[in-house]
């Protein structure tokens, strides 16, 4: 009750008329902040849609650019960088200039700005743009179904006969220095025999027979003047002093004579003793000498039937040496060493007895031949009999199919290594590097394979010993022959000591290779993406060649074997010269690295023969008729079959360089009687002359040629580093010389991948007359890329 009576007393109508307008005050309070933020996210969508606009702008644009890409890279190598004719940011801006019409009014750029990032010269953004195309471009499956590269694989980590090898050679070395120790000893015996047999007064028994007359007569003579007077002369004993002194000058002439006579004795027995005595020592020496070389026969022999038993290449060193041995023992059979000692005994005890003679004159008396001369110096090999052993021994290292053999191997290789089939000198090319140093240098740093050039100066040794050797046999000089072997078996030895150490390289490879597919992809495209020296178009359908032609090489003169051929193009290695660009050889260039066309050609080469020599050890020493030919050589079975073993890869080498193809499984060996045919036939005919060769058969499976071979000395010998650094390389030669007239010089560090694009952005509000400054304004940054 009583609140009604206080809601009755209240004004009601005050209260309304002052209430008014407090509903849209209400409602303008509540909507305000949901107007708010509803024209904020109108803002918002108007930001984000205008920058997508501008974004959208900003990526046409670079696309645009993009598409304008140098067209010689790509169907040249396949590569993508955008073209380097115009500034990329004039062109970039004409574009941004033309999208951004789409932005109207509502965003405004400022600071535009367009930069190229990852040129081709880095060596990450070319590997990638590379394996991107050979996983489409190149024949990997193509290439190991056809060379079938497992089974190379399985070859080369096979090379156990490489020990077999060494050892055949070190145990050859070994009976080798004993034949010629042996050789030595017997020589100085024929030396000690022609002593003691001279005659005349300057021989040993021309200066003892004249010693010991000269005693003889020196004795005769003190003999004749003895007695000595009994009793010096006294002046009492005369009557008178002159009678005195005649007798005192008479004993004095006496004495002063006999005094004379024996020193002259003791001067002829001390002459007749070394006489004597030289005698003595010549004979001994003799004696010494046929003893050691006796006890080198016995070494030989241990030497060489130590053999026996071993690997099978081992058999046919030993029968070699077998008749060696036995040529040696026949030709010591019938002299006994002791033989000479009573002779030497019989010396002794004349030399005791001259020693014993006593110039006084109780012992003196004439010499009697019989008593104190009845030594005969003989008992010792006779210098015919040696003479007739070296002929014996000649004759073996005359064998003609030896010499003919050696002959032809040393002629094969002099001959290869003077003529140009080593390089074709229509690809002579040598870089200019200071014009490349005056545009910054090459983009990709190369080294040389330094283990291929010891193995290119090994050869060269090995044709100077083999040689010397075929000039110590023409002149039938048995010793120097046998320095020559020794030579040449060392000679041998570093040579395969040294591919050992090349074998061990190529396996660190292999292991790089079979852990994944990049190594096989870049050696694919490197093979068979780049022309070769014996083909200037390659197999893929990109490759448009605009190559330089240079004048041909028509000599080099200086060069008179390997050796020095090595020594010649290892100094034009980092040579300058004045081509921009390979004439063509540039599968060698990815194998190798100079600046010179001849070097790269000349050093593959070596390499092929090098590959060549390690597939076809097996084939070589397995060969029957190898085989026989060592076996029937004497002591040079060792280097037999090293002759084979480095010829026969050097007539694959001369048949892949003139076109034809040699086999990854060889089952005929080339350098044999019945291999010289197929040869002769397929390099001479086909090669040379280019008419059908004859019919020759198959000389193995899974033919390779030049151009495969290159392809799996990439795989093996080149890291994938310095492919990549290579094609760089390349790519910026051929390039350079591509646009060598144009208006621009062509840098693969300004071939650029992608488009670094730069602008600020500001969108502009709705009421800009509320704020005349935008609060919508930032930096976009944009990345578009190949």
């Amino acid at each position: 009750m009583k609140m009604r009576k206080i809601a009755k007393s209240i004004p009601w109508r005050k209260v309304r008329r002052f209430s008014r307008g407090a509903i849209t005050i209400f409602l303008a309070v509540l909507l305000t902040p949901f107007i708010t933020v509803a024209l904020m996210l109108v803002q918002t969508a108007n930001y984000n849609t205008a920058l997508s606009a501008f974004d959208e702008a900003m990526g046409l644009s670079a696309n645009a650019t993009l598409a304008h890409y140098d067209d010689y890279l790509q169907k040249r190598f396949g590569l993508y960088a955008m073209d380097q004719s115009v500034s990329m940011q004039g062109r970039y801006l004409t574009y941004f200039e033309t999208n951004a019409q789409i932005l109207a009014n509502s965003v405004a750029a400022q600071n535009t700005a367009a930069s190229g990032q990852y040129p081709l010269s880095d060596a990450e953004t070319l590997r990638r743009q590379l394996m991107e195309f050979n996983k489409f471009a190149a024949p990997t499956e193509l290439a190991v179904e056809t060379l079938n590269i497992q089974e190379l694989i399985d070859k080369l980590e096979s090379l156990g006969n490489l020990d077999d090898i060494l050892g055949m050679l070190n145990s050859g070395l070994s009976t080798a220095n004993t034949m010629k120790a042996a050789y030595d000893h017997l020589e100085s015996a024929k030396t000690h025999s022609q002593n003691l047999e001279a005659s005349g007064g300057d021989s040993l028994k021309g200066k003892y027979n004249t010693a010991y007359n000269d005693l003889k007569t020196a004795v005769s003579k003190l003999s004749d003047a003895l007695p000595e007077p009994e009793a010096e002369p006294s002046p009492g004993d005369y009557a008178d002093e002159e009678s005195y002194q005649a007798a005192r000058t008479e004993y004095d002439e006496k004495m002063d004579e006999i005094k004379n006579l024996r020193q002259a004795v003791k001067d002829a027995k001390l002459t007749c003793l070394a006489a004597n005595q030289n005698l003595q020592n010549e004979i001994s020496a003799h004696s010494q000498d046929a003893n050691q070389f006796r006890s080198d026969i016995a070494d030989l022999y241990d030497s060489a039937t130590g053999l026996a038993g071993g690997p099978p290449l081992y058999d046919a060193v030993q029968s070699a040496y077998s008749e060696t041995i036995k040529g040696m023992s026949t030709a010591m059979n019938n002299y006994n060493t002791n033989t000479a000692q009573p002779y030497i005994n019989g010396l002794t005890m004349e030399y005791g007895k001259i020693l014993a003679i006593d110039a006084s004159a109780d012992s003196i008396s004439a010499l009697d031949d019989a008593a104190y001369h009845g030594a005969t110096v003989s008992g010792y090999l006779s210098s015919s009999e040696i003479d007739h052993y070296f002929e014996e021994q000649k004759k073996q290292f005359e064998n003609d199919s030896v010499k003919s053999l050696i002959d032809g191997i040393v002629n094969l290789y002099n001959s290869v290594f003077n003529m140009n089939t080593i390089f074709d000198p229509a690809y002579s090319a040598n870089i200019d590097s200071a014009y490349y140093e005056s545009i910054g240098g090459m983009p990709g740093s190369v080294v040389a394979e330094s283990g291929i050039l010891d193995l290119f100066n090994s050869i060269g040794r090995i044709i100077d010993s083999a040689s010397g050797f075929a000039g110590s046999i023409l002149t039938l000089n048995i010793f120097g022959a046998i320095v020559k072997i020794i030579e040449l078996i060392n000679s041998i030895l570093d040579f395969f000591n040294a591919l050992a150490s090349f074998v061990a390289d190529i396996i660190t490879n292999i292991n790089e290779l079979v852990s994944s597919y990049y190594k096989l992809y870049l050696s694919t495209y490197s093979a068979y993406n780049m022309p070769c020296r014996l083909e200037k178009k390659a197999k893929m359908t990109n490759f448009a060649p605009d190559l330089p032609a240079a004048p041909a090489i028509t000599a080099i003169t200086g060069i008179g074997g390997l050796a020095a051929l090595a020594d010649a193009v290892n100094a034009a290695f980092n040579e300058s010269g004045n081509d921009l660009a390979f004439n063509g050889a540039e599968v060698e260039y990815m194998l190798l690295g100079s600046n010179s066309e001849v070097t790269n050609q000349t050093f593959v080469f070596a390499e092929i023969y090098l590959l060549r020599l390690l597939l076809d050890i097996i084939p070589v020493v397995s060969n029957p008729e190898v085989h026989g030919m060592a076996a029937a050589t004497g002591p040079l079975a060792p280097i037999v079959y090293a002759a084979e073993i480095l010829g026969e890869p050097l007539a694959d080498t001369l048949l892949l360089v003139s076109g034809q193809t040699a086999p990854l499984i060889k089952t005929r060996v080339h350098l044999t009687p019945s291999g010289l045919a197929s040869f002769a036939g397929k390099f001479l005919n086909e090669g040379l002359l280019g008419i059908a060769s004859l019919d020759t058969g198959s000389d193995g499976l899974l033919p390779m040629n030049y151009r495969d071979h290159c392809f799996v000395l990439l795989l093996l010998t080149v890291t994938n580093a310095q492919q990549v650094a290579r094609i760089a390389n390349i790519a910026q030669m051929e390039g350079s010389y591509h646009y060598r007239n144009h208006a621009f010089t062509f840098k693969l560090s300004e071939a650029y991948t992608f488009v670094h694009a730069t602008s600020d952005a500001k969108i502009k509000q709705f009421m800009p007359s509320l704020m005349p400054e935008s609060l919508f304004t930032g930096t976009r940054t944009q990345y578009r890329g190949y």
